[in-house]
């Protein structure tokens, strides 16, 4: 045994490995999970180990009950429930702009992979779960960082637009409230073309460099 070699079918990364010397690695078997690059067991939760304790409790283990676990470090996934009035604007090859709670200074661009067919119920909510692969790594990624994911599903270039908040909109068509320079306000009616998140595209009524009022918290 001491002349064994594993060999991966696949390059890699090791990202745990549950077991310690003496333990029986079988299908299903019970093994000890040790900590990333090291030989030391996880602790059990709300408890510590030290260097040299053998043993280790029901703490949830990297890759489940898996000898070694392997983690594809040349390109990331990223999967994501969409709420259902979304996942119906959502295509296969969409660019995604994502960012990471744990790194906040970090945003890495993507492509929708997929969009599930069918929904899942997510606290009562139903959601379509989207698959993202990134098209930028950082040697700060790790697998399992909770993600945020902005999905450009159209766009339109050198266009005008107006806040949200400062629309009041009826179908294809809205009003807006103009400061006209000697401080007087007027409502315009305008016509709309694409909406987004925070802004609204203008086809027709308004000029570049009008200003509108905007409603508080805007």
């Amino acid at each position: 045994m001491e002349d064994t070699v594993l060999r991966a079918p696949v390059a890699g990364k090791v990202a745990s490995i549950n077991g310690v010397v003496g333990e029986f690695v079988g299908g299903g078997s019970g093994t000890t999970p040790l900590a990333p690059g090291g030989t030391v067991p996880l602790p059990e939760l709300g408890s510590s180990v030290s260097a040299g304790e053998q043993g280790g409790g029901e703490n949830e283990r990297p890759g489940g009950t898996s000898f070694i676990v392997l983690g594809d470090v040349q390109s990331f996934q990223i999967v994501a429930p969409f709420a259902e009035t979304d996942a119906a604007l959502i295509q296969p090859n969409q660019e995604v702009e994502v960012t990471f709670d744990a790194i906040p200074d970090l945003t890495r661009s993507g492509r929708i992979a997929s969009i599930a067919p069918s929904g899942t119920d997510i606290r009562g909510v139903t959601s379509y779960y989207g698959v993202i692969v990134l098209s930028e790594l950082d040697p700060r990624l790790r697998d399992g960082l909770t993600a945020s994911a902005n999905v450009v599903v159209d766009h339109r270039d050198d266009t005008l637009t107006v806040p949200n908040a400062a629309l009041m909109q009826s179908g294809g068509s809205g009003t807006v409230t103009v400061v006209e320079p000697d401080g007087s306000q007027r409502q315009v009616q305008v016509e709309l073309g694409l909406a987004g998140d925070s802004a609204t595209q203008v086809v027709a009524g308004l000029r570049e460099g009008q200003q509108v009022l905007v409603a508080p918290g805007g």
